[in-house]
């Protein structure tokens, strides 16, 4: 008999004479060299339903929950995802967790280039291209919020002169003097004043509401040509907004069916 045949028998007899632990999992002791083979993929049907849906649609993550019939949906607001569990079982009998729906919804590509704009600096060529392009979406505003037409507001960024004014201030004491000088750069359009900023109205996600932001314009002047800095107001707050409104719709339409049993958490579940 060859050594390797004889190292087998040696390993199994000792493998089956090791006394286990008390667990609630069941094991089993086997020689290291020795491998467990599925043999589901010979039966006529799986042992169990799996099944990974990963979806970008409100909608259809709900009508998928709502076909299966049973789920645990778990809402991460943050991130803008959401996850069903539809064998995930109780504490008490415990499932395998492998039939799934994700959704994970997408930002608009007006969302998502108005957010990246949001960073930037931009030329005046750069500035008013920008607004020309996204025109659908843009309103301009003066610093009173009234609208200003698009086509004076372009010709404003286009032509402007910048004018620096150099003021001094002397003041005399008893017992000392104080001068301060200070340069104060405005810029004038031929068409009347710079727009303060714009509106951007867009849907930040498919399937909730339309919203508004708010886009303020600075200048920034120095040695080169000037150039534009674009701040949107109040951003995170109304990220918090659409979060919100993210759950709740969540929340009102898997619970609208109930037929079902469905659990609704908010939070992630890992």
């Amino acid at each position: 008999m060859e050594k390797q045949a004889l190292q087998l028998i040696q390993d199994t007899a000792i493998a089956a004479d090791k006394e286990l632990p008390a667990t609630q999992i069941p094991v089993i002791t086997l020689p290291e060299n020795i491998c467990i083979h599925s043999l589901e993929r010979y039966m006529a049907a799986p042992a169990r339903y799996r099944a990974k849906f990963n979806t970008g649609s409100l909608k259809d993550f709900v009508s998928y929950i709502h076909e299966v019939g049973t789920a645990d949906c778990f809402i991460y607001a943050d991130e803008m995802n959401a996850q069903a569990l539809f064998d995930k079982g109780t504490i008490a009998k415990p499932g395998h967790g492998e039939h799934t729906a994700k959704l994970k919804l997408k930002a608009t590509a007006e969302f998502t280039e108005l957010k990246n704009r949001g960073k930037d600096r931009l030329s005046q060529k750069d500035l008013a291209e920008w607004m020309e392009e996204w025109r659908d979406f843009i309103t301009p505003i003066d610093a009173t919020g009234e609208e200003i037409k698009l086509p004076k507001a372009l010709a404003s960024i286009r032509s402007f002169t910048l004018k620096a004014v150099s003021e001094q201030t002397h003041e005399s004491r008893d017992y000392g003097a104080t001068k301060s000088t200070f340069d104060k750069i405005d810029a004038e359009a031929r068409d009347g004043a710079l727009p303060w900023g714009i509106k951007f109205t867009c849907f930040p996600y498919l399937d909730l509401q339309e919203r508004t932001f708010h886009i303020r314009f600075s200048m920034i002047s120095g040695r080169g040509e000037p150039a534009f800095a674009l701040r949107i107001l109040r951003l995170d707050a109304i990220e918090e907004l659409i979060a919100d409104e993210f759950k709740s719709l969540i929340l009102e339409k898997v619970k609208a069916h109930t037929a079902g049993n469905y659990r609704v958490f908010v939070g992630e579940l890992s």
